[in-house]
């Protein structure tokens, strides 16, 4: 039913592959035409080719979802933890939504190898399963590793201490930190979302589906959006089976009232937005330190923060009209913000 990834030396062949046929016609064109217009019709058909819509889908429920003592990871590996009975439905219910989103297109469907995501992408294969026209399972967007079976006691120790470190910065012992899930996640999109429709023999596709895991959803957000360290921490996991639908727009522009665009680094090559209005959108909370016209410090919490503009220390007004709504402060009382206090 599956089909299991590319080898990275299968990938590595194919990549030579094309590079050569790309320096082949490259020098060609370079010789009779400006190499500046060459390279400009390079890049604009690399975006021509790009898919069209990315979702990203979290599992759904799964027994470690929902065994709040963490019992069951003494009994099972990670990776072998199943979906409840309420999974299984919200993984069908998704595939449904899916459907309604891209109606009878075609879908390549990339996998993390863990069963609670195999098992939530064969079930909502239910809606969409005659459109996949490729299935790939991918180790590299598995979900982070923590370590072998786990004591829930020694855990929450760990749990702990992740807290003090930061989940971008810790590692767990025997396991990953989240920048080891950072790199591999990263270095997925690179390789396979860019040249997905380059391959010889293969058929353009215009959809992604990807079944994958809380964290490393975010870390996929956090590359395409540039997200700095701070803005990554105030970023919640996705609820099970909720999905960011991703877009490509033309290169700047684009719609107006858009607030998650790709950083101008990324988005030479990767311009995709977030429509919110077909997919969900993430939860991101910050507590700001405040410093009050009397002099008071006072610590707020402040919802939505991926809504403010970037560079988003730099919106202190659009911060204040924020903490006006939330938490009925006056504006004007507020004479400073401190966004990286602790």
């Amino acid at each position: 039913f599956f089909v299991l990834a590319m080898s990275w030396r299968q990938g590595l062949g194919t990549g030579l592959l094309i590079g050569a046929m790309l320096a082949y016609g490259i020098g060609r064109m370079w010789r009779r035409h400006n190499p500046q217009d060459v390279a400009l019709a390079m890049q604009e058909g690399l975006l021509a080719r790009l898919p069209d819509r990315i979702i990203l889908v979290r599992h759904g429920e799964s027994e470690g979802n929902a065994d709040p003592s963490r019992e069951i990871y003494q009994q099972k590996p990670d990776h072998a933890i199943d979906l409840t009975e309420k999974g299984v439905q919200q993984a069908i219910a998704a595939g449904k939504r899916i459907k309604e989103i891209i109606g009878d297109e075609k879908v390549w469907l990339f996998i993390s190898p863990f069963q609670r995501t195999l098992q939530t992408a064969r079930h909502l294969c239910q809606a969409i399963g005659d459109q996949v026209v490729h299935r790939s399972i991918d180790a590299r967007i598995r979900e982070q590793e923590f370590g072998n079976l786990q004591n829930p006691a020694e855990f929450a120790k760990f749990r702990e201490e992740q807290t003090k470190v930061g989940r971008l910065w810790y590692r767990f012992p025997t396991g990953e930190s989240g920048l080891d899930v950072y790199d591999r996640t990263a270095a997925w999109w690179d390789s396979t979302i860019r040249w997905l429709n380059m391959r010889p023999g293969f058929e353009p596709i215009k959809t992604v589906v990807v079944v994958t895991h809380g964290l490393t959803l975010r870390f996929i957000l956090m590359q395409l959006f540039g997200w700095s360290d701070t803005t990554f921490h105030t970023v919640w996991n996705a609820g099970n089976c909720e999905m960011y639908v991703l877009k490509k727009e033309p290169l700047g522009q684009y719609p107006a009232d858009c607030v998650h665009a790709p950083s101008d680094k990324v988005a030479t090559y990767f311009p995709y937005t977030m429509d919110t209005k077909e997919g969900d959108s993430p939860k991101s909370t910050k507590q700001l330190l405040l410093t009050l016209r009397d002099g008071t410090k006072v610590m707020r919490e402040v919802d939505d923060y991926l809504s403010i503009p970037r560079p988003r220390t730099s919106n202190p007004h659009v911060v204040k009209d924020m903490l006006k709504k939330q938490h009925g402060l006056d504006p004007d009382e507020v004479v400073h913000i401190d966004f990286y206090a602790h």
